[in-house]
Parts: structure tokens; C-alpha cells; sequence
């Protein structure tokens, strides 16, 4: 017998639901007439209510055309940008002194860039625009010399490398960087590749994370030489450079001062591996507080660090470590530190002025295989009573005491010295008492004699023999004393609906002010005990396990506890949805602008946040499903392009633990204005001819701007035309009366771009001679791919009139062809991207009229993907093209790949190797028109390509199955299908 089982409905839930439908349909009523457009990703949420064409036609520019093919006026061949892309692999590029304003240079094979001259006269200033100045990609090497880098800046979207983004062999001589920045290396970025700097500046750069002039990570290969790090900040790790992942660094012979950060004032090293010889280290600071930082005023490590010939000294940390601060991250990488014949004083800090060896819960830092010796640690005669008190060093660790902590020169005036042998060991019992009695036996080594003596109260007479001046002497103890925290306890009750949380010491005495971390059902959260060691929250409905745990401190150990409740009392909690009203000026998102985040935060009626949690939002008809992350948070980006005030409704519908919670935010939407440009030309054509005038609009930037309305007044009439989607272009048929006539073409504007207006003229001939008929269209191709611009010239029977010159201008440039036997002539097209103007001219003959037109010629950017991306994002960047777009896979391998072509596109290999996944097709071709061409494609499949479309082009491919070892068939998914295969 079946057992239907019903649930309760909350009449919460039922009022939620309802108030949030009206509210959204509400909103959809008001705001139907303001077309949008909203698009979710899997990470954040974009809101676009601007439709128009792609952001891949900005920022246009000429190339140069040569032969047959159209010439461009106006190249700056001086420039960079020309020069690196013109160039080929392993060339030298020599640049002449001048200040460079450029920035966004991607160089993609071998290449040399020297400057001629010193650095200081040649300067590459990207003028803080968002973006690298230089991108290196994989696998090659870049080198540069005698340069300044100057205000590069990608901070924006977590960017890295303001001067150099480095994934490949980077090479630096004699170059300047300052003013810098960007969220991840300030200067230079590099990941996974080599970096050589070599006799170059590194001034006031900045990272909003990581690097303040440079940071590596993933294995990369660092060595740095002859060079100064000076004012250079970040935010959080290393101040002047940052190394992390594994990456292997060696700094030698350079200078590090005044510079800052959270965690490394000047050097940091996470799970890496580092050599520093013969640098000066000095006047840096780890005072800023980000990610609980204020650790190594010179340098910060959690891997293994060589120290030799340097000197390290006024700098100052907020918390631990003056100098150095050593603590412990992974097995891979156990921070075995050698610190050997350096000096090192006059450091501060509150813990260890000069080092400090933190914590290690999992006992790994194995500092007894490490060396600490042979250092100055700025004391004249530590065995006379001076200032012995400073805390040289700190620790919590089992560590060797002090095995030639100090190794010191001193001068000896008699045959007798005053050892007074004191070192920085507590435990939880003594509270950071000074432990002198420990030290049972002293040896002393001097002019190689070795004098072991007893300590009474911390002290000892050694007597010498043969004694003579400035003689050095070593203490030396191989006593080992643990570092014992306090033990803590931490219990769990349930009383009247209450969680209650006690933690207490070994001796029962609460423990107040600690942080208690929970987790309930995957819901994580956080709560503080009171003066009696007490913390509780409220309990829940149904059966579940409660973790707690207590991270413990320098003085109390960490503990946890567990308990499994079940309770049978409804009882729900109450939420709440936090949020602020926003405003924010409009944005035009589809040429590259993006606007800012709605946050809003969940939290339950003690204050806690609720993490992974459903809220949705509502607007203009669209729900929004969003999910809380660790913080609590649900963000939702706004891309709004029309000004007015916005509702957005606001709901968590509730679950078997939380009540929901509904509220309703405005935002609003400043306009903005955008500069238009309207381009024509005057029109010439004779009466009774077919006609049309056409022109065009564009923003500031020349980019096409489609679905605007134009107005065209002449002859006392107004005519209304929309431009289209590919070239903003609008025209209007001409059938005047001879004459010269003036045509006014206006745009109104709105709520994002400014009004515009230009004036022309319309000249109606009359002519006995046989009418002539220019046709064309506008031509549209994507660059670096073949093609041609195509005219024919016809009689009023449409039959082609042969023999016959017609003029193709272009960037005023005139190119004569003549007609062949079908009218036509024919133009190579090969102009790098941008939109241009092309106006065919005939001028007829005795038996033949004049007539001339204009057409446009599009030249689109290829669109570029790079081996570093994942499937995901390979098929992301498919999805939102164009149709008819050309893709190219840069060369490299491509792991795991696994995709779907939604539309008809040309998808081009360089020399790139595709990797399949196991028992699946590497292309699914869900498209006409589709090609496929280049790749060396290896599958685990027995099908490498799925065809569910005609007029498919597979050419020039590799196929290789590894099941088989056969070239795989193309399967078809359709009952008719066209497949050329090459």
C-alpha cells in the first residue's frame, strides 16, 4: 500500500509568492516600452536593455594595402602596435627615442624590442587605460631593452601585469617602471613562465592584491639582478614583489626600500622557493591590515629561504616578524629556512623585532634542519649586560635554542667574560616569561678552543686562553623546549530551543571573546562567547548535526565538538533581506561598458549570515534566480541603458529552517550622453535613373550605431529611415525632378546618445544618353581572410556594359579597372578592421550616362581564442557570436574539449591540437554554413564530429582516434545533410 505523503504549505510562502508575481507583472506593465534584454551567467547576473551590435568593431584602424590591393593613408609606422604586428618570428624591433602612447600590444612570437637610447628617453606610457601595456603569450620569448614603462594600468576585472602580462620567456635589461598598477602585479604579472630583470628601476607601482611590482605564480622561473625596488605598494602580499605557487626565485645584488604591504613589506614567498645574496633590505614596512596581515616588515615566507650577504635592517611590521616572518603552508613546500652572514637590526615589531616563526598546528616546520647562524644582529658586546631583552627573535615552535642564534665580534680586554645567556621561550604557564634556567650547559667556542661551563641563574665565567682583539666567539646549545599550548574544551547543549556553546581552559576557567565557527545543514556561520565562555543560537526544526569549532590562539590549543539534535517543534527563524537603493548612470553595455553590482544580503534574526541560499529578483517580467555566496550576498550586475527609476522586487520564498523575507529596491538610471556622427556624400544621378541616398551613423568612436532613426528633410519633406544592424546605414529612394536639391539628415537623439545633423547635396541631370545602373553591395569580411569588393555596371535592360573604366575610391585613394564580358570589376580587399567608405564612379561616354554610388566595407576582427581557456569558456565565447563570425584557436593544445557550433561559423586551427573527452564527439555541429579547418584533432570516441546541418566545410584536418586508431567517421544527425571534406 502506497503512502501519500502531504506537506504543510506556509501561508508565508503562499503571501511571498503572490506579493512577488503582482509586484514583478506590475513592474512589466510599466516598463514594457523599454526593450530588454537580460542574460545570466553562472557566476554573476547581467541586466541589458540596449540592443545593438557586438563591441568587436571599436577602435578601428588602416593597414596598408599594396599592389592590386587599397592603400591606406595615415599608418603610423612608427608605432608599436604597427610594428609588432607586422613583424615576424625572432625579429628585432629598434625604437627611436620618444614617449610611445600606446597600450593593449599583444605579442604572440619570438621577438626582441631595444631602445635607442637610454631608458629614460624612451617611454611607453600606456596613460592609465585599462589594460596591459604588453601581453606575451605562451610559449615564446620577448625580450626588452632600455625602456620605460610608464602608467600602465589593469586593475579593473582582477587584471594582471600593469606594464607586462607575461605567460611565456620574459626577458628585462635596463628598463624603468613607474606608476604602475594593476590587481595582480603591478608591473609585470607571470604565470607559469621565466622572468630574467636584469639592471632595471621598479618606482611607486601598485597592486590592489598581490605584487606591488611583481608577482609570479604556478612554477614560474624568477631571477632578478643589479635591480631597485623603491615606494612600490600592495595591498596585501609583498609590497615590492610576491612569488607564489611553486614558482622558483633567486634575487641577487638588489635593493629593496620603502615599500609596503599587508604580508611581506618588500618580498613575499608563499609555497615557493627562494635564494636572496648580497641585497639591502631596508626602510620597508608590513603595516598594511588586509587578509589579517602586518607580518614581515622585509620579507614573508612559507617555503624554503636561503638569506646570505645581505643586509636587513629599520624595517618594521604591525604585528610579528620586524624583518622576517616565517610560517608554515604546505608538505610540498616546509619552510626550511638558511639565514647566514647577514646583518640584521634595528627592526621592530611587537613580536620578533628582527624574526618571528609562527605557528604550525600541523608540526611540519622542521626549523631543526634549518640555520640561523653566523648573523649581526646589531649588539657590540651581548657578553657584558646590555640590551639583551629585545626580542631578536620569536617563537612558537620546537625549534634548536639557540645553536648559534648569534655569532658576534666583540672585543675582549680581559681573561674573563660574563656570559649571560637569555632567549624568547613561554609556553601557556609562564605567559611569556624570559626562561634562562632551562639552559643546563654552555658551550663556548674560542680560537678554536671549546669551553663547555654550567649556568647558575643564567650565568657563567669562561676563562681564555691566548686572548687577542676583535676574536669571534659562538654560543652554542642543543636543548630542544617545545612551545605547549593551554589545552581548551569546547561542549554543546540544547536547552529551551538553544544551541549553547561553552568553552573553557584546562582548569575550567571560561574562555571570553572567542570566535566560535558552526555549521548547521551546510549553512555556515559564526558566533562570540560572552565573559563566561558562553555563546548560543537558536535551535532548529527536525533532525540534524551541529559542528562547532575553536581555531585556539598563541596561548590556547583548538578544540571542537559535535552533537546530532533532533527536535519536533515547528519552529522557523526569522530572515532578512538587506540591501541599499542604488543609482548609477546609463550604460552602453554592447560597446564594452559594464555598469555595477546590486548586493543584496540574507541574514537570520540573530545577525548571521546564510549562505547558499536562493533569492530571487525580480524586474521588468524576468525573475533572476540567484544563490548567497560565503558572505551571505547575491549580486546582480546592472546594465541599464535607458534613464528612469527602476523596481526591482526582491524575495527569499523560505525553507524547512528559515522564514522568507521580501523586499522591493530602486535603482536609478542617470542618463548620459554619447556624440554621434552622421556620415554621407552628395549624390549625383540622372532623371528617370534608379536612386537612393544612404547615409550612416556612428558614435565617437566610428563604431556603426544600429536601430536609430534618421530623419531626412529635403525638398520641404521629411522621410524616417532606421538604420540596420551590421553598418549602421539607413538610406531613402531619390526620385526628384532635375535640379539641385539640399538634403538635411538629422538624429534626435536619446536617453544615451546626443543629437546629430550634416547637410548634402542631391544633383538630378538630364541626359539623352542610354541610363547606366551601378550595382553593388556593401561587402563585409573579417580580417586576414581573401576576398574581394565586386561592381557591375548595367544598361536599363540589366545586360552588363563591357569595356568600360570605372574608378573604386576609397581612404582617396583612385583605383581604374575595367568591365570584363559580365560588367564587372573587382577590388582585393586588404585593410586591417574598421569600417570604410567605397564610392564607384563611372563617368560614362558619348553613348553611355554617368552614374556613381557608395557602398561600405566592413573589416571585422577575427575573434581569438587562447590555449589557457577551458571548454566552458570556448563555448561561452561561441555562444554569444555572431553569425558568419571567423574564430581562430591560437596555436597550442586544447584539453578536455567538448563543442556544440549553435550557429554558422568559420572556426580555424593554427598548427592546434584538439583534445577530446572520453567516449564523446569533439564538435557538435548544430549549424549551416559551418567550417572546420586546420586542427590536429585527437578523439576517445569512435565519432570525432557530429553534423546536424548541410553545407559543412571539414578541411585540412587531422583526425586521429585513440580507440581505434582510425581516422573517425563524421556522423549525421539529419536525414539530408552536404559535408565537403578535404
Amino acid at each position: 500500500m502506497e503512502v501519500l505523503k502531504i506537506k504543510k504549505i506556509n501561508k508565508n510562502i503562499i503571501f511571498i509568492v503572490l506579493m512577488f508575481t503582482l509586484l514583478i507583472l506590475s513592474v512589466f506593465s510599466i516598463t514594457a516600452a523599454n526593450t530588454t534584454d537580460m542574460s545570466i551567467d553562472s557566476n554573476y547576473t547581467n541586466i541589458n536593455n540596449e540592443t545593438s551590435i557586438t563591441t568587436q568593431y571599436n577602435n578601428y584602424e588602416l593597414n596598408t594595402l599594396t599592389n592590386e590591393n587599397l592603400e591606406n593613408e595615415n599608418i603610423d609606422t612608427q608605432s608599436i602596435t604597427y610594428q609588432v604586428d607586422n613583424s615576424k618570428d625572432g625579429d628585432t624591433i629598434t625604437l627611436n627615442p620618444k614617449e610611445y602612447n600606446e597600450t593593449g600590444i599583444v605579442i604572440n612570437h619570438n621577438l626582441t624590442i631595444i631602445g635607442n637610447g637610454t631608458p629614460d628617453k624612451i617611454i611607453i606610457n600606456g596613460n592609465n587605460k585599462s589594460g596591459s601595456i604588453f601581453t606575451i603569450s605562451p610559449n615564446i620569448t620577448v625580450t626588452f631593452i632600455n625602456f620605460t614603462f610608464l602608467n600602465g594600468n589593469n586593475i579593473a576585472d582582477d587584471g594582471t601585469g600593469g606594464a607586462i602580462d607575461n605567460y611565456a620567456n620574459l626577458k628585462v635589461y635596463n628598463c624603468i617602471f613607474i606608476n604602475n598598477s594593476a590587481y595582480i602585479g603591478g608591473a609585470i604579472a607571470s604565470e607559469s613562465g621565466t622572468v630574467y630583470v636584469n639592471n632595471s628601476i621598479f618606482k611607486n607601482n601598485y597592486a590592489a592584491y598581490d605584487g606591488g611590482a611583481i608577482k609570479s605564480e604556478r612554477r614560474a622561473q624568477i631571477l632578478i639582478e643589479n635591480s631597485k625596488f623603491s615606494n612600490n605598494t600592495s595591498e596585501r602580499d609583498g609590497g615590492a614583489v610576491g612569488f607564489t605557487i611553486f614558482s622558483n626565485s633567486t634575487l641577487n645584488n638588489c635593493i629593496f626600500e620603502y615599500n609596503s604591504g599587508s604580508w611581506g613589506g618588500a618580498i613575499y614567498n608563499w609555497a615557493s622557493f627562494m635564494n636572496i645574496n648580497n641585497c639591502t633590505i631596508k626602510n620597508n614596512n608590513a603595516n598594511k591590515t588586509k587578509s589579517a596581515g602586518g607580518k614581515g616588515g622585509a620579507i614573508m615566507t612559507s617555503g624554503p629561504l636561503n638569506i646570505t650577504n645581505s643586509i636587513i635592517i629599520n624595517n618594521n611590521a604591525l604585528k610579528y616578524g620586524g624583518a622576517i616572518a616565517i610560517t608554515f603552508e604546505d608538505e610540498e613546500t616546509i619552510p626550511i629556512v638558511n639565514i647566514e652572514n647577514n646583518s640584521i637590526y634595528d627592526n621592530f615589531a611587537p613580536k620578533g623585532e628582527n624574526v618571528w616563526i609562527g605557528e604550525d598546528p600541523a608540526g611540519m616546520l622542521k626549523l631543526q634542519d634549518s640555520s640561523i647562524n653566523n648573523n649581526w644582529w646589531g649588539i657590540n658586546d651581548p657578553l657584558t649586560k646590555t640590551n639583551w631583552y629585545k626580542y631578536f627573535m620569536d617563537t612558537t615552535n620546537t625549534i634548536k635554542v639557540p645553536e648559534t642564534w648569534i655569532n658576534i665580534i666583540t672585543t675582549i680586554d680581559n681573561d674573563t667574560k660574563i656570559i649571560e645567556v637569555e632567549s624568547y621561550i613561554y609556553n601557556s604557564t609562564d605567559n611569556k616569561s624570559i626562561k634562562t634556567e632551562k639552559f643546563d650547559g654552555l658551550s663556548v667556542y674560542f680560537n678554536q678552543q671549546n669551553i663547555t661551563s654550567y649556568l647558575k641563574n643564567g650565568e657563567t665565567q669562561t676563562k681564555f686562553d691566548e686572548l687577542l682583539f676583535n676574536e669571534t666567539i659562538t654560543t652554542v646549545n642543543n636543548e630542544k623546549y617545545p612551545y605547549i599550548k593551554e589545552k581548551t574544551y569546547l561542549d554543546i547543549n540544547y536547552l529551551n530551543d538553544k544551541i549553547i556553546f561553552n568553552l573553557t581552559d584546562e582548569n575550567g576557567s571560561p574562555i571570553s571573546n572567542a570566535t566560535l565557527n558552526y555549521i548547521i545543514n551546510n549553512t555556515k556561520a559564526s558566533v562570540i562567547t560572552d565573559k563566561n565562555g558562553i555563546a548560543q543560537i537558536n535551535g532548529r526544526t527536525g533532525k540534524y548535526t551541529v559542528n562547532v569549532s575553536y581555531d585556539g590562539n598563541e596561548i590556547y590549543s583548538s578544540a571542537n565538538a559535535s552533537m546530532l539534535l533532533t527536535t519536533n517543534k515547528v519552529n522557523d527563524i526569522s530572515t532578512t533581506i538587506i540591501y541599499k537603493n542604488m543609482t548609477q548612470k546609463a550604460v552602453d553595455f554592447y560597446d564594452g561598458e559594464r555598469g555595477g553590482y546590486f548586493n543584496t544580503v540574507l541574514k537570520d534574526q540573530d545577525g548571521n549570515v546564510l549562505v547558499n541560499k536562493p533569492v530571487n529578483i525580480g524586474f521588468n517580467g524576468v525573475v533572476y534566480n540567484l544563490v548567497t555566496d560565503e558572505n551571505g550576498v547575491a549580486r546582480l550586475q546592472i546594465n541599464l541603458a535607458y534613464a528612469g527609476d527602476y523596481t526591482f522586487a526582491i524575495c527569499f520564498l523560505s525553507d524547512d529552517e528559515y522564514k522568507g523575507a521580501f523586499e522591493v529596491a530602486k535603482i536609478t538610471i542617470l542618463k548620459r550622453d554619447i556624440t554621434t556622427k552622421i556620415i554621407a556624400s552628395n549624390l549625383v544621378k540622372v532623371y528617370g535613373n534608379n536612386g537612393r541616398f544612404t547615409a550612416t551613423i556612428t558614435n565617437g568612436s566610428n563604431y556603426p550605431l544600429a536601430n536609430k532613426k534618421l530623419n531626412f528633410i529635403v525638398n520641404s519633406k521629411t522621410y524616417t529611415a532606421t538604420t540596420n544592424n551590421n553598418n549602421g546605414q539607413a538610406s531613402i529612394a531619390i526620385n526628384l525632378k532635375p535640379g539641385k536639391y539640399t538634403i538635411l539628415i538629422k538624429f534626435n537623439g536619446n536617453d544615451i546618445f546626443k543629437g546629430s545633423s550634416l547637410s548634402r547635396t542631391i544633383t538630378i541631370n538630364i541626359n539623352s544618353k542610354k541610363a547606366t545602373t551601378i550595382n553593388a553591395d556593401d561587402y563585409v569580411k573579417t580580417y586576414g581572410e581573401a576576398g574581394s569588393f565586386i561592381a557591375r555596371l548595367v544598361n536599363t535592360n540589366n545586360n552588363p556594359i563591357k569595356n568600360q573604366k570605372i574608378d573604386l575610391v576609397i581612404n582617396k585613394k583612385v583605383y581604374t579597372k575595367i568591365t570584363n564580358s559580365n560588367g564587372q570589376v573587382s577590388l582585393p580587399i586588404n585593410l586591417i578592421p574598421g569600417l570604410y567608405t567605397i564610392n564607384i564612379i563611372y563617368k560614362g561616354n558619348s553613348q553611355y550616362s554617368a552614374v556613381n554610388i557608395n557602398k561600405y566595407i566592413l573589416v571585422k576582427k577575427p575573434i581569438i581564442i587562447s590555449s589557457n581557456m577551458n571548454n566552458n569558456q570556448i563555448q561561452d565565447t561561441l555562444n554569444n557570436l555572431n553569425s558568419k563570425e571567423t574564430v581562430i584557436f591560437s596555436k597550442g593544445n586544447y584539453n578536455n574539449i567538448n563543442l556544440t557550433i549553435p550557429k554558422p561559423l568559420t572556426i580555424t586551427g593554427e598548427s592546434s591540437t584538439i583534445n577530446g573527452v572520453y567516449n564523446t564527439s569533439v564538435f557538435t555541429i548544430n549549424a549551416n554554413d559551418v567550417t572546420i579547418k586546420g586542427f590536429e584533432i585527437i578523439t576517445n570516441n569512435s565519432t570525432a564530429i557530429i553534423l546536424n546541418g548541410n553545407n559543412a566545410k571539414i578541411n585540412n584536418n587531422t583526425i586521429t582516434s585513440i580507440l581505434s586508431g582510425d581516422i573517425p567517421s563524421y556522423y549525421n544527425g539529419t536525414t539530408e545533410f552536404i559535408v565537403m571534406v578535404y
